[in-house]
């Protein structure tokens, strides 16, 4: 009987083929266009297809779209996929709207009315939100280095503010608290400018996500250290300070960013990072260039030091499916690859998906696969991965039940980790009981080979709340 990491073996591709294959790919969806918590046996366990239960009316859009400049978030975030299936509402929403009522024609607000902002006056430029996120439940390792029982704990909330006097100026930030690793942090304070009606201004401190790609965007999944596997090359952004400037000029958007995570009051140009991207857009297809630079003079951000990244990637629509893919190639040296030469060439990296919604029935089904390699002709070696998420929501009388299944091999470590499980709502107010196996074979969750399967059992209730 074959292993599992057996059944997942896949031949290595020429460099020729990979170009050609990875071309094809990118390509072929633009040809209409004109031109966290305790370090315990359920840390982080079945947390991608658990999170799809926020509200299934978030539309798909793009990253680093003009539509959402003005309001000051980039388009699809990371939150966005998470929230296609709804597996409930486990307690009805309250539509609040201070002042309304006719006990508050003076324009104070009662709490009673829910949410942050009814305290705030009626006139107020103030804007408050929060989102909170606590999980307790037990887990068993079962490998060949372990046997264990442990309790598990971790809460997250995310304090959200912002205020607006009008269309043209806003100021937005976060405060982040976490425990029991304790931190307390303003993880984002910006704001955001309209110029002349049409150039959007943003600076300060923020994260910013650029790409088409979902599953190997996931930093908790995909924390290669290098960061040169992670398809948004601004994942370092929230490092720092930055400044951004959005031009959108009809179908084409011109989008360029500067970045400082130095101390230096006047930094010099060494300190800097600068990125820049042209996305065109017709009906469903998208096309995106878009390439960065990284600093050299200094230690203290994770990406000092690292070679120029060039990219293209491309989305489609095809009767439903969302397809799409992208490449980035990091520069060793301009001149060597002005001589025909491949090593100059640091990583040539590829990433491609398909993913497919059905949320006009009941149950919601989600499919999405993603394929990436990572070829190095330095020492002419390749890395492959492919990542696969499927997810059934909405499920019974009640729609209280969801199903999910999340796996993530590793084809030329031949290794990887499946993950089933299923997610149960209702049973009481913002409460959601979660439970999975993960099954790690090849290699266990620390990159140790094992000659057999480790097997993380998990059950919590995992209670979420906005506010």
């Amino acid at each position: 009987m074959k292993t599992p990491s057996a059944l997942f073996c896949f031949p290595q591709p020429s460099f020729p083929a990979f170009l050609i294959f990875s071309g094809i790919l990118l390509f072929l969806p633009s040809l209409s266009l004109p031109v966290s918590g305790q370090d315990s046996s359920l840390d982080g366990i079945f947390d991608e297809v658990a999170d799809f239960e926020i509200s299934q009316d978030v539309e798909i859009t793009e990253r680093n779209s003009s539509s959402d400049a003005d309001s000051g978030e980039t388009a699809l975030t990371s939150d966005d996929l998470d929230s296609f299936f709804d597996d409930a509402e486990d307690v009805p929403a309250e539509t609040v709207t201070a002042g309304d009522s006719e006990g508050e024609k003076d324009g104070s607000a009662s709490v009673a009315s829910g949410g942050l902002d009814a305290l705030i006056p009626q006139n107020s430029p103030l804007s408050f939100s929060g989102h909170l996120e606590a999980e307790v439940g037990l887990g068993y390792i079962w490998s060949e280095r372990e046997n264990s029982i442990s309790g598990y704990f971790d809460f997250e909330n995310d304090l959200n503010f912002s205020a607006r006097t009008s269309k043209y100026l806003s100021v937005s930030g976060s405060i982040k608290t976490e425990f029991p690793n304790f931190s307390f942090s303003l993880s984002e304070l910006y704001f955001d400018y309209l110029l002349l009606n049409k150039v959007y201004i943003s600076g300060g401190k923020r994260l910013f996500r650029w790409g088409y790609i979902r599953l190997f965007d996931d930093d908790d999944e995909y924390d290669d250290t290098s960061g040169r596997f992670q398809p948004n090359i601004l994942y370092d952004s929230d490092e720092g300070i930055s400044a951004r400037v959005i031009f959108p000029l009809g179908f084409v958007t011109f989008t360029g960013i500067g970045l400082y995570a130095g101390s230096n009051e006047t930094p010099s140009k060494d300190e800097m990072s600068y990125a820049a991207s042209i996305e065109m857009k017709l009906g469903k297809a998208s096309l995106n260039i878009f390439g960065r630079s990284f600093p050299a003079a200094y230690s203290s951000a994770s990406s000092a030091g690292k070679p120029p990244v060039l990219g293209i990637e491309a989305k489609r629509s095809f009767f439903g499916f969302d397809i799409y893919a992208q490449g980035q190639s990091w520069i060793n040296s301009f001149s060597r690859l002005g001589d025909l030469d491949d090593t100059g060439f640091d990583t040539i990296v590829f990433t491609g998906g398909i993913m497919r919604v059905w949320d006009t029935l009941k149950p919601n089904v989600l499919l999405n696969f993603e394929y990436q390699s990572a070829y190095r002709p330095d020492g002419d070696s390749y890395k492959q991965k492919l990542a696969f998420l499927g997810a059934v929501s909405k499920i019974g009388k009640g729609e209280h039940v969801t199903i999910g299944v999340e796996w993530n091999h590793d084809i030329t470590e031949r290794c990887g980790d499946v993950t089933p499980g299923v997610i149960i709502s209702g049973l009481l107010p913002h409460a959601r009981w979660k439970n999975a196996v993960e099954i790690y074979y090849g290699k266990d969750e620390n990159g140790n080979l094992i000659s057999r399967p480790q097997v993380k059992l998990g059950t919590t209730i995992y209670l979420v709340m906005d506010y």
